[in-house]
Order: structure tokens, then C-alpha cells, then sequence
């Protein structure tokens, strides 16, 4: 026996393994596993591809379960400002198998300025001057829609676009 596998001479036959009553097979979530090394549950909703099979024992089964498929839910996308572009910027880490949505909010209009895959960055090109905008972006997959991720506001002003960051450094009244 060496690490756990059993090595028979030419010609000896080896039994198959049984499993015992008290070892069980769970899907484990394929993602959460080879991303953060957790072990949840696989979601119900998990196409295959997404999941792996393992035994435990029953009494060691994973209490948590993955939602990622049934309540997709991604981290804050980083927000890039520079002269009249926006730039809603995704790192690798996020999922693939989503699909997103990106909406832009100002007082009076609401807009979806992108629906589709991942993509590394989407740049949003603003022409109008001395307005507010908000941007969401709502991962879903097959149809169920994750909770909006609202991203700081972005003001332009006299043809110039102001991050947050900016704005919090001044007096607000300046604005």
C-alpha cells in the first residue's frame, strides 16, 4: 500500500471497492472548490460541467450549499472614469457562465447599455455634460436574475467626468 492505493503483482486479482452504508456520494460545487478551495454543496441548479462527485461519510456530509446557480451574485466591478468614458472593468474571477446586465440610471432615463457573456471591460461613451449617472450590473443565469450590484455615481461636469472619489475629497455645495 502506498498513499492510499493499493499496487497488485501481475495476475492477482483485486477486489472492487465497495462502499460502505455509511459513505454517501454528493455533487460538491466545481467552482467554490478549485476558486477558494471551500466545499459547499452543488447548487440544484448546477449543469454538470460545475460539479464534481465525492464520498463522505455520512455523518461528515457539507452542511453548506452553493447558490451561485439558483441567486448568481458577483463582487463589485471596478469603476474607471476618464473624459466622457466610463469603464465597468470585470476581473477574471468572475463567472463565466453568467450572463450580465448593465443599466445606466440618471434622474429621468433608464438605459441597458449592455446584456450578454462575460467580458473583461465594457466602456460606456457619456456626450452629455452636468449629469449624474448610476450603472448597475445584474448577473443572471438561465433567466434567474442576481441581486443588482449599484456601482458609485459618476458626475460630469463642464465636459469633464468626476469620480466619487473626487467629489468626496471637496466641499459637496461645490458641486
Amino acid at each position: 500500500e502506498y498513499l492510499g492505493v493499493v499496487y497488485a503483482e501481475r495476475g492477482e486479482k483485486i477486489n472492487p471497492f465497495v462502499k460502505p452504508a455509511s459513505v454517501v456520494n454528493i455533487p460538491i460545487d466545481k467552482p467554490s472548490y478549485y476558486d477558494t478551495h471551500t466545499i459547499l454543496r452543488a447548487d440544484g441548479l448546477s449543469p454538470k460541467e460545475y460539479t464534481l462527485t465525492e464520498l463522505f461519510k455520512k455523518s461528515k456530509i457539507p452542511l453548506n450549499q452553493s447558490t451561485s446557480f439558483t441567486f448568481p451574485q458577483i463582487n463589485l466591478p471596478i469603476l474607471d472614469v476618464s473624459k466622457n468614458q466610463i469603464k465597468i472593468i470585470f476581473d477574471a474571477s468572475f463567472p463565466s457562465y453568467y450572463e450580465y446586465t448593465i443599466d445606466r440610471y440618471d434622474y429621468v432615463t433608464h438605459t441597458t447599455v449592455y446584456h450578454g457573456g462575460y467580458i473583461p471591460c465594457f466602456t460606456d461613451s457619456i456626450d452629455e455634460k452636468e449629469k449624474t449617472y448610476v450603472y448597475t450590473v445584474t448577473p443572471s443565469f438561465q433567466g434567474r436574475k442576481g441581486k443588482p450590484i449599484a456601482l458609485p455615481s459618476v458626475s460630469t461636469k463642464q465636459g469633464e467626468s468626476i469620480k466619487d472619489k473626487e467629489i468626496l475629497q471637496k466641499e459637496w455645495w461645490d458641486y
